[in-house]
């Protein structure tokens, strides 16, 4: 049995998967500008380190092992405490992967360094998190292409309609 979406059933197919490709589009473009912020304009300060999480051979880590923490700083001049967040509102005080030597020291010193945007402290990260621009990369392409897949399921839709109902 051949599986096949008609030209009707894409629209609807379509619309269902709209929010989800804006959103993981707005989601990888936003972590890219906040990565751009970070790397123009970015100020280095040291935090404290709240809490401590170790999960060696964890499988979230493909293969590695994940080491965690929490902090919190203040930016000069405020007597408001930043700790990492993301995108979504009132998610903060979210755990950041390190890497194991700065995990180490910190359970020492219980400070880390982390590098904030000025006019916006709550974008945040540790000095030495192990993000890197091929993981947003790759977020951006993949939720760029689920979008593409989303609009040619519009198109198809279109053209299907366009050819059974009549134009004038």
């Amino acid at each position: 049995m051949k599986f096949r979406i008609k030209g009707r059933d894409s629209f609807w197919l379509a619309l269902a998967f709209l929010p989800l490709s804006i959103y993981l589009a707005y989601c990888s473009l936003y972590g890219v500008y906040s990565e751009y912020k970070l790397s123009r304009i970015g100020l280095s300060t040291k935090a404290i380190v709240t809490d401590w999480q170790a999960n060696p051979n964890s499988r979230y880590s493909f293969g590695g092992d994940r080491y965690s923490l929490k902090y919190q700083f203040n930016s000069a001049g405020s007597t408001t405490w930043y700790s990492l967040t993301d995108f979504l509102p009132g998610r903060k005080r979210l755990w950041a992967s390190i890497p194991y030597e700065e995990w180490q020291n910190s359970r020492i010193s219980g400070i880390i360094e982390v590098v904030y945007d000025p006019t916006n402290p709550w974008i945040n990260r540790p000095l030495h998190s192990p993000t890197s621009s091929v993981d947003l990369a790759t977020a951006v392409i993949f939720s760029l292409l689920f979008l593409v897949f989303v609009l040619m399921g519009f198109f198809k839709s279109i053209r299907y309609w366009s050819t059974y109902l009549p134009l004038g």
